[in-house]
């Protein structure tokens, strides 16, 4: 994972792993999507367009369609040829709020930034694996985690019960409706209903001024969307290769030979 630069889209390279088999990407989806709009793509503008500037543009675009707020993507990024196992750094679901903060330091966001990239969490699934030990035996205390709210540990509960295998939704819910992108979870972090512990976690520290701020009303809200699509705007620009740099594949899944 060193930019953006699509490193996440390939299949495995000469039976090394490849960065969909790191711990936290094992639960990504959408790839099927990707290529269909590289096909089409590729039919079009043969080599022109990188799997790169599909995802950028892809995650505004998606974004846009749950409600989220629109922002400028620059395009010209080029593809990575290989992928990065070992350099996957995605701070953990049980990550404290100081481990998240110093992983996004490590990139060049700062506190206020992390927080609003975090409310990516208002919309999404999460499968029960991620978030199980909150709910049942915190820290081996055999017990809940005492930082979430009684009644959320039992809707958890009831999405891990059986086999566990069935996600649970990460949209929070406002008046029994689920609603879209927004500052809403930032409120619900704030009433102890944070799914992930590195959500919840974001109340723990210095960052839950940032957390206040966001669900303070309208004007809230508004700070968060400006606030999101900059630092949307920033990851996007992540250390991108460009130039000669790279190359622009014909498969997402596979590099240039």
């Amino acid at each position: 994972m060193q930019g953006c630069d699509a490193s996440v889209l390939l299949d495995r390279i000469g039976g090394g792993k490849s960065e969909r088999d790191a711990a936290p990407n094992r639960s990504l989806r959408g790839f099927g999507a990707v290529d269909k709009i590289k096909a089409r793509l590729e039919k079009q503008c043969p080599g022109t367009v990188s799997c790169a500037d599909i995802l950028a543009l892809a995650a505004r675009d998606s974004l846009v369609l749950v409600g989220g707020p629109t922002y400028p993507v620059l395009t010209g990024r080029r593809d990575s040829a290989g992928s990065f196992y070992d350099d996957v750094n995605i701070p953990a679901p049980n990550a404290t709020y100081a481990m998240t903060l110093s992983a996004f330091a490590r990139r060049g966001f700062t506190e206020r930034e992390t927080v609003a990239l975090l409310g990516a969490h208002s919309i999404g699934k999460v499968q029960c694996r991620f978030f199980r030990d909150r709910i049942y035996n915190f820290a081996g205390t055999g017990e809940p985690d005492d930082s979430l709210d009684a009644d959320m540990v039992g809707e958890m509960r009831a999405v891990c019960s059986g086999d566990g295998a069935a996600p649970m939704e990460m949209g929070y819910y406002r008046q029994g409706r689920e609603v879209g992108f927004g500052a809403h979870y930032y409120a619900k972090l704030l009433a102890g209903r944070g799914i992930l512990r590195s959500d919840q976690q974001l109340t723990a520290g210095s960052t839950v001024r940032w957390v206040r701020a966001y669900a303070s009303g309208h004007r809230g809200e508004e700070a968060f969307r400006e606030d999101f699509a900059h630092a949307m705007v920033k990851l996007s620009a992540l250390a991108p290769l460009k130039g000669s740099a790279g190359q622009v594949r014909i498969s997402c899944s596979k590099s240039v030979e």
